[in-house]
């Protein structure tokens, strides 16, 4: 799947508040060791490393595109460093075990959570935490459009169709159950921001750069331009709109959860 950073940076202020707020519920003094999955652009990786500037930080994300940017805007920042790869290997390998392991917003593109966590965890030292911040996508009306528009036009392949016919996120319930028994200490809330986004389209720009990233890179560029036209026509009267601004509500569930207690 491609990104592009620019785009994606659009919304930066949107996109970063929830790992900011994520950073300020980690109840850690000093971890000498972090690791943050899906750093993308290193936005919030360089925010860790200024938390806790004795720490030894490490960002990890699949897209050499959004690693070049990160490694240009860490330039000169000594206690951080970027490598290329996938979350799920990183998870089932054997290798460092951090004190801290950060995912904000990436969690939700890798399936088989039921394995993939007790995997994060086992990558954790014997004090360690896990902090994750991953969307609530499902239900929103931008989703469920998309799914729609796939089904009913009978876009790209039926994989395809399936493939985003998939709950990518569980409800907080799933995740309480799974973690309860594994971790000493669990914290799980769920946050609906209003975002108030500017443009022309800026729900469809919003989805461009994250949720129709494997949509759009399915499709040939006749296929992609039909669905571009059909969504925007769709999405529109969908949010409350003034002027050239657009309320967008987004809904996110947070999990921070220790192997050991306070």
């Amino acid at each position: 799947m491609t990104w592009d950073p620019q785009l994606y940076t659009r919304f930066e202020d949107q996109r970063s508040r929830p790992g900011l707020e994520l950073i300020a519920r980690i109840p850690l003094a000093s971890p000498a060791t972090i690791v943050d999955l899906g750093c993308g652009t290193g936005n919030l990786t360089l925010r860790l490393a200024e938390r806790w500037p004795e720490a030894s930080v490490l960002g990890v994300d699949s897209s050499a595109e959004m690693l070049d940017k990160a490694r240009a805007a860490s330039d000169g920042v000594a206690n951080v460093r970027f490598e290329q790869g996938d979350i799920a290997d990183f998870a089932a390998s054997e290798g460092e075990r951090f004190e801290l392991i950060f995912t904000n917003a990436a969690l939700h593109w890798l399936p088989d959570h039921e394995t993939l966590f007790p995997n994060l965890l086992s990558r954790l030292t014997a004090h360690g935490l896990l902090a994750a911040q991953m969307p609530l996508s499902w239900d929103q009306a931008y989703a469920r459009e998309m799914r729609a528009l796939l089904e009913e036009h009978e876009l790209g392949t039926q994989e395809l169709r399936e493939r985003m016919g998939r709950r990518p996120v569980q409800r907080s319930s799933w995740y309480w159950k799974l973690l309860f028994e594994r971790v000493a200490h669990l914290d799980l809330w769920e946050t609906e921001y209003q975002h108030q986004l500017e443009g022309d389209d800026p729900i469809v720009e919003w989805t461009r750069s994250t949720a129709l990233r494997p949509v759009l890179d399915a499709l040939d560029d006749p296929e992609a331009e039909r669905f571009l036209e059909l969504y925007r026509e769709a999405v529109a009267p969908l949010y409350r709109r003034i002027g050239k601004t657009t309320l967008f509500p987004f809904r996110r569930l947070f999990l921070v959860c220790a192997l050991a207690g306070e």
